[in-house]
């Protein structure tokens, strides 16, 4: 079982699947931080992570990797976060890889950027309707992008460990309560 994330600065988004397996999606919500406690963000990250390594078969881990470009204020919560998937998968001996935007995208999307003709506040958004299509487009019925990136990473995944093959009808779907 593959686990695709989708990190943020207060949640992550996943998707967890395999190959003749029906995946699931959700978001988990991080820890709010107290008292610029960031250690809580270590925490709650790991905590979600040994969750799907031990209840849910995790084998295997792809995350998107911090985008350099944006707030001071994401880079610290996201590298927390990423030291939080980190920890777990090496606690528990489970192979953990980052991917960037730019690859997954290109593989999922077939470019990495939004159109020149958007203008520059529409692009970021534009590009997350079009991981949401990706999605909808097999029947995955994704309720936001945190969800519809993190099953893209995935898709990436198994893409890569399984070349050639057709995920455009996996029956990928949320399930209320299974995280």
């Amino acid at each position: 079982m593959i686990l695709g994330l989708d990190p943020a600065i207060k949640s992550i988004g996943w998707a967890r699947g395999d190959v003749g397996v029906q995946p699931r999606f959700g978001v988990f919500e991080l820890p709010e931080i107290e008292d610029g406690d960031y250690y809580q963000l270590i925490i709650g990250a790991r905590d979600f992570i040994t969750d799907q390594i031990k209840n849910h078969g995790v084998i295997k881990v792809r995350y998107e990797a911090p985008y350099i470009g944006k707030s001071p204020l994401y880079i610290r919560h996201v590298t927390y976060v990423d030291a939080g998937i980190e920890y777990a998968c090496g606690e528990y001996g489970i192979t953990c890889l980052e991917v960037s935007i730019q690859t997954w995208r290109s593989e999922t999307h077939g470019y990495t950027r939004a159109p020149k003709t958007i203008i520059k506040e529409d692009r970021t958004p534009w590009l997350k309707r079009r991981a949401k299509e990706f999605c909808r487009d097999r029947g995955w019925d994704v309720q936001n992008h945190d969800q519809a990136e993190a099953c893209c990473i995935l898709a990436y995944q198994l893409g890569k460990e399984n070349p050639g093959a057709d995920f455009s009808n996996l029956p990928l779907g949320a399930i209320k309560g299974d995280s």
